[in-house]
């Protein structure tokens, strides 16, 4: 019983290793608390191609799904070796990895309906019409920004963002993720007064649902979920800045 229970906790230490290291995240180091900082849209920001709508990513998320799950349970099953895990592990890894590519290959090759996908399509197309992106997301960064920077047309350091696409995905079983991604560009002077500029994509991964649910939802239902996607990037802008 013992040793099951240590295996466990082994085990759970590799799935925490593996979700950092999928989550890790680097600072630019430009911009302090308290600075000064002007936060404008950028000068290609175009809803034009914004939205997609992605039908061939199931099998392709099936298979990174399976071979992250076949390594980390190859790895821990590697464990059972004893004193040899740290030759174990790594074998049982790889086999793990080969073999939860096949598996995740195979669990769906099911399609959603396309006709829904287009009418998906053009209900969020006409949402984003009305409600424009672009000013949408900058108005909820400046206003997290706020409290941390001083908003100012002429500061030196220019943060210029926009989104730059919105799509939809199709998960293993026919459920709809809603991924966003950001660019940022902060132009500004460096410690000899040269001008710099450094940019950085952002992205945001909503939970699924089905996709009867966003068909039969009212625009304050996509304005809750956009926001709830603008707000998730413009914190994770702020902090990494």
């Amino acid at each position: 019983m013992k040793f099951i229970r240590k295996v466990s906790q082994q085990i759970i230490i590799i799935f925490t290793l593996l979700s950092v290291c999928a989550c890790s995240t680097t600072r630019l180091n430009i911009v302090q608390p308290g600075d000064s900082v002007s936060i404008v849209l950028a000068n290609n920001s175009s809803n034009e191609k914004l939205l997609d709508i992605k039908n061939s990513s199931t099998i392709t998320d099936n298979v990174k799904t399976g071979a992250y799950i076949g390594a980390a349970g190859g790895a821990a099953y590697g464990l059972l070796c004893g004193p040899w895990f740290f030759l174990c592990s790594p074998y049982f890894a790889v086999i793990g990895a080969a073999g939860g590519v096949v598996a995740g290959a195979g669990v769906e090759v099911l399609t959603s309906n396309i006709d829904q996908k287009k009418l998906l399509f053009t209900k969020m197309g006409n949402y984003l019409q009305i409600n424009n992106p672009q000013e949408s997301f900058l108005t909820r960064l400046i206003s997290i920004a706020e409290p941390r920077y001083s908003i100012s047309s002429l500061s030196t350091k220019n943060i210029s963002v926009l989104v730059d696409k919105l799509t939809f995905y199709t998960t293993s079983d026919g459920r709809i993720v809603l991924k966003i991604k950001a660019k940022v560009t902060v132009d500004y002077l460096d410690k000899s007064g040269e001008k710099q500029s450094a940019t950085k994509d952002y992205h945001y991964r909503s939970a699924p649902q089905f996709i009867d649910t966003w068909l039969e939802a009212n625009d304050e239902f996509y304005k809750i979920k956009l926001t709830a996607g603008y707000n998730n990037l413009a914190e994770h802008i702020i902090r990494t800045l």
